[in-house]
């Protein structure tokens, strides 16, 4: 429920591997947020773009990879997400669907 998602955001207070909460506002019944911007999307679709070896076959041989990311930059994923999950843990919160659909990329 959308008010039920702004009243963990404002409980939650600012993390750097968290979307943080700007404002939010009310006019005529409807309800209003403003969140962090993402400009990457989330970071499945960020993985899938990154993808070359249906595009670029002779880059994935090249290379040994069918990824323009270096393992450095997947690592670096992988450990935002896990310190904003330990942030959530801290905070007793739950986020019951931890995905690369969910996580957004700034």
């Amino acid at each position: 429920d959308f008010a039920g998602e702004l009243e963990v955001l404002c409980k939650l207070g600012h993390h750097p591997n968290i979307i943080n909460l700007l404002g939010a506002c009310e006019n005529r019944g409807y309800l209003y947020i403003a969140i962090e911007y993402a400009p990457y999307g989330n970071l499945l679709d960020f993985l899938r773009k990154s993808r070359v070896l249906e595009t670029d076959p002779a880059f994935a041989r090249e290379h040994g990879t069918a990824s323009t990311l270096s393992s450095r930059q997947l690592l670096r994923f992988a450990s935002d997400a896990a310190n904003g999950m330990q942030y959530l843990s801290e905070k007793q919160f739950i986020h019951r669907d931890l995905a690369a659909r969910n996580v957004l990329v700034g």
